[in-house]
């Protein structure tokens, strides 16, 4: 029977470093024996062609990860595929965000479109004084809606019977005059006579 004090006193705390730490004697990938701690042997290969014990540098030189080789015999215990691992999650968690990201700048873009054509059908409703360029969505409810009409400076109130019809369907709406680089207000025609 075993007692429980020397078991105890058996088991410390510094045994898996010291497992690690331990220098050892490895035949390598490609059949050279060097001295290695042990952390730093990672898997075995089974390639008949080659097979060995694999270092970090041998795994990546050789690409086993990338290949995703079936010959590979990781040992799992060692502390680097803990940190791979996480890193890899952390890989794919990042490119899980990015098409998130992408799938709804799709759709803001869509339902943009979609709000740009539902505006110029208000502003023909209210007059077709006014051509709808662009829609800048600011927060939930608020839209900046950028626009040409006929005359060259900022005529927004003009357009009320647009701007009534506009935030009674859609929010909160604000008109901006579209302006060219030098700051003068830009009329249909110059817009449609620059636009390619």
């Amino acid at each position: 029977m075993v007692r429980k004090d020397i078991a105890v006193e058996h088991m410390s705390s510094d045994e898996p470093e010291i497992y690690y730490n331990e220098v050892i004697h490895a035949r390598l990938l490609g059949g050279a024996v060097i001295r290695v701690r042990k952390e730093n042997i990672l898997g075995y290969c089974r390639n008949i062609n080659h097979p060995g014990k694999l270092t970090k540098a041998l795994l990546e030189e050789h690409q086993c990860l990338t290949k995703k080789c079936p010959l590979l015999e990781k040992y799992e215990d060692v502390p680097f595929w803990a940190a791979y691992r996480k890193q890899q999650l952390a890989r794919e968690e990042a490119k899980r965000q990015k098409r998130e990201k992408k799938a709804r700048a799709r759709a803001e873009a869509a339902s943009l479109t979609e709000l740009l054509d539902e505006l110029q059908k208000c502003a023909d409703a209210a007059g077709k004084e006014v051509d709808v360029i662009r829609v800048e969505r600011l927060n939930w409810h608020t839209y900046k809606v950028f626009y040409v009409s006929d005359h060259a400076y900022d005529d927004w109130h003009r357009f009320r019977a647009f701007l009534t019809a506009a935030r009674s369907k859609y929010g909160y709406v604000m008109l901006r005059h579209i302006r060219g680089e030098d700051g003068h207000y830009v009329t249909r025609k110059e817009y449609y006579a620059r636009k390619p």
